[in-house]
């Protein structure tokens, strides 16, 4: 049962990683049956022919998904921002982006890019039955027979034309809801304004979605319908509250800065000290020293650099002469604590916060900044 659910992995295009969760498996399967189910009834062909053609289309299928959800990953990349992978899993795919968009329009062309790819998928699988098929589109979806390969382009451009309406409905975190979310930013001014924004519309699409859903369960002799659309309303409800939820800590993470949680106990020496006379008697009292300059700001060297530099015979070398060739590792006291979490050089060790006149208010750490984090988070 184990192996059911492990993460499934299909190789990577660009660099992304392409996976699939094991749930994905269910829905393959019932899928496949679905569909030979169809296209046994339709066409003239055996049963282990529809189940073939069944598991191609599905097949099909979910690499149309994989397009979808390479063309937000590509336009994320193109913008600067990481890009995890791709996940195929019970109900789709989703692009896992390591950072979030920095303004609207990122957002907005890293939204809408997955939904071009979708759009164009339909067009050429729908144009492609209207033109090749006897009779036209309307006739291929009247008709109970048909070929083989019009079944399945009909098929998977009907999925397709699904998808796309689906994610386009202005419903946060669908594709239509980071749109909205997007055009939102761009007249507030504020992102987390804009998630609330969205997030409500989501809800409220959600909730539309169940009561219609609720409604087809006691009036639609199969039911299927209304379980499917309430299922789909109760996932956009629960995905838009945990948005809502996530646009609240990330308003309470901005509100606090790198200059509040920075540690001021951190000692500091003249920078005209010389690397010999800094490691007498033992050297720096801490892991980090803050380095006074009379040029400029201070500025943060470890105490490894200096005793490094006594080892690569530097003795003379004064301390602001050694920072100034070190990486720089100081940051503005007004940091918040989401743009602190994605300073690569924390990663490295500690930063510098410095106050608006250019004093050192303390160092951060990345310890410093979890626990930060937690308890902004866990804050009402």
């Amino acid at each position: 049962m184990r192996v059911m659910f492990r993460r499934l992995h299909f190789g990577s295009i660009r660099g992304i990683p392409i996976t699939a969760s094991g749930s994905w498996l269910i829905v393959v399967f019932i899928l496949i049956w679905f569909v030979g189910n169809h296209l046994y009834e339709i066409s003239d062909i055996s049963r282990t022919a529809s189940v073939l053609l069944a598991a191609l289309t599905v097949l099909l299928f979910f690499v149309s998904i994989i397009g979808h959800e390479l063309g937000h990953a590509f336009a994320a990349t193109r913008a600067g921002l990481g890009v995890d992978g791709i996940e195929l899993w019970m109900f789709g795919g989703f692009a896992r982006m390591r950072e979030a968009p920095r303004t609207p329009g990122e957002q907005f062309r890293v939204a809408v890019a997955g939904p071009i790819v979708t759009l164009v998928l339909t067009v050429l699988l729908l144009g492609g039955v209207a033109l090749f098929h006897d009779g036209g589109l309307t006739d291929a979806f009247d008709h109970d027979s048909a070929s083989p390969a019009v079944a399945i382009a009909l098929l998977i451009g009907t999925l397709n034309f699904a998808v796309l309406v689906l994610n386009l409905l202005p419903a946060y975190p669908l594709d239509g809801g980071m749109i909205a979310r997007a055009i939102a930013w761009r007249i507030t001014g504020d992102p987390h304004r804009a998630t609330r924004y969205a997030a409500m519309a989501g809800l409220a699409i959600g909730g539309g979605l169940i009561g219609v859903g609720v409604v087809l369960l006691y009036t639609d002799a199969s039911q299927a319908d209304g379980f499917s659309i309430a299922l789909l309303g109760w996932l956009v409800t629960l995905a838009a509250r945990g948005s809502m939820d996530s646009a609240r800590r990330q308003e309470r993470l901005d509100g606090v800065t790198a200059g509040a949680i920075a540690d001021p106990s951190v000692s500091a020496v003249d920078g005209a000290h010389t690397v010999l006379s800094a490691t007498d008697r033992g050297g720096p009292p801490g892991s980090w020293v803050v380095v006074r300059r009379e040029d400029g700001p201070p500025m943060l060297l470890s105490s490894s650099a200096i005793f490094e530099a006594l080892a690569k015979g530097q003795p003379a070398l004064t301390l602001a002469e050694l920072a100034a060739e070190e990486d720089d590792r100081t940051i503005s006291g007004d940091t918040s604590l989401r743009e602190l979490a994605i300073d690569p050089r924390l990663r490295d060790g500690a930063l510098l916060a410095l106050g608006t006149e250019g004093q050192a208010l303390g160092i951060v750490t990345s310890n410093a900044l979890r626990l930060a984090v937690v308890t902004a988070a866990g804050s009402r």
